[in-house]
């Protein structure tokens, strides 16, 4: 069974538990299953606490990535205005939260690999 708790989280994504512990419980809620599904039954039942380990590190990064990936839209909504295809006030650390998203996630899939499905083609995250 995949475990992944909010406050690993929040620390890994440099936020405070605090205010963003609803919102980080929420999208553990929303992702857990869909990378659950992506898990061979036989790697979710597992008593190996090594591969346990492994695989609930790997869901804490990709869920750590895909909520600085939410942080950074929503500051992006909020600092940017654009015409057509014209941006004024870009903010810098946006591009460095998704990128900081986007590595959390691959290094997350990645520790992922070795137990996921190989004829499951719903794939989201890396490719």
């Amino acid at each position: 069974m995949l475990t992944v708790d909010a406050s690993r989280v929040a620390t890994k994504a440099k936020v405070d538990i605090a205010e963003h512990e609803g919102n980080i419980n929420s999208l553990i809620g929303e992702m857990l299953p869909l990378i659950s599904h992506k898990i061979e039954p036989e790697y979710l039942e597992t008593t190996d606490e090594t591969i346990q380990a492994i695989m609930n590190i790997g869901v804490t990064e990709i869920i750590v990535g895909e909520y600085l990936k939410e942080l950074a839209n929503d500051e992006e909504e909020a600092s940017d205005f654009s015409a057509g295809s014209i941006k004024i006030g870009e903010n810098k650390s946006v591009q460095t939260r998704n990128t900081r998203a986007k590595e959390w996630i691959d290094t997350g899939w990645n520790k992922l690999k070795p137990y996921m499905k190989s004829t499951d083609y719903f794939y989201f995250g890396v490719g």
